[in-house]
């Protein structure tokens, strides 16, 4: 997890789990209580694919829309959830823009 200030500036890091060759256990309560110790006002979460594939699988799809649930509660958006490869990345945001899209609190 990458820790962002206000200007979405990078001011600090945390690996949040480590997993195996086939998966890794994301706890939003783990990723937001690191969040907020470390005073982040936005976060980018990314993880690798060993495989090498850059496609979003489907647990990818049910984290990333999960943990931008979180955030809109606690107001620390996701920026982006980035998969990395040796072949290069994927912007789970680029690629699947209405996961980032949450309803807006300030309307009764």
């Amino acid at each position: 997890m990458l820790v962002l200030n206000q200007a979405h500036e990078v001011t600090g890091y945390k690996l949040i789990s480590s997993g195996s060759q086939c998966a890794s256990l994301i706890d939003s309560k783990v990723v937001f209580r690191n969040a907020l110790l470390l005073g982040a006002r936005s976060i980018i979460v990314a993880h690798n694919h060993p495989g090498g594939s850059r496609t979003a699988s489907a647990p990818d799809v049910a984290v990333t829309r999960k943990l931008v649930q979180a955030g809109a509660i606690v107001d620390i958006p996701v920026v982006d959830h980035i998969i990395y490869t040796s072949k290069g990345y994927t912007s789970i945001r680029e690629a699947m823009p209405h996961l980032f899209e949450t309803p807006d609190r300030t309307q009764p």
